[in-house]
């Protein structure tokens, strides 16, 4: 076997737990029952007092496969979660696209006419 932990080390150990409700009122953030799409949909875009939730998956996801043990369910889950944080990106880029062209510019700069090389010798 190895060495005992050290006070100091075991010092450092946190635990966090979390406890939830499945009473939607309760707790606003509960899905229940759903199809992936939907909790993916949940995941990337929900926060807590801890972080995202989408974070918290992509780092279950990582631990599981460093300690060699894959979960196809948290990798088609991930994965989905990965599609919608795309299409949302996508969306932000096409709204601010429509947002700039729905506003003139401030100032209109005609483009400049090619150099013209005089020698006035």
């Amino acid at each position: 076997m190895g060495r005992p932990l050290s006070a100091t080390f075991k010092a450092m150990l946190v635990h966090a737990v979390f406890i939830s409700t499945l009473n939607k009122e309760a707790n606003k953030y509960y899905l229940g029952p759903a199809p992936l799409e939907e909790m993916a949909r949940q995941i990337a875009t929900a926060t807590g007092p801890c972080g995202n939730n989408r974070d918290y998956l992509f780092l279950l996801e990582k631990a599981m496969l460093d300690i060699g043990h894959e979960d196809n369910y948290v990798i088609e889950l991930a994965n989905e979660v990965r599609k919608v944080l795309g299409g949302l990106k996508e969306k932000r880029m096409v709204g601010s696209l429509i947002a700039r062209k729905a506003h003139p510019p401030f100032m209109y700069v005609p483009s400049l006419p090619e150099a013209t090389v005089v020698d006035s010798r």
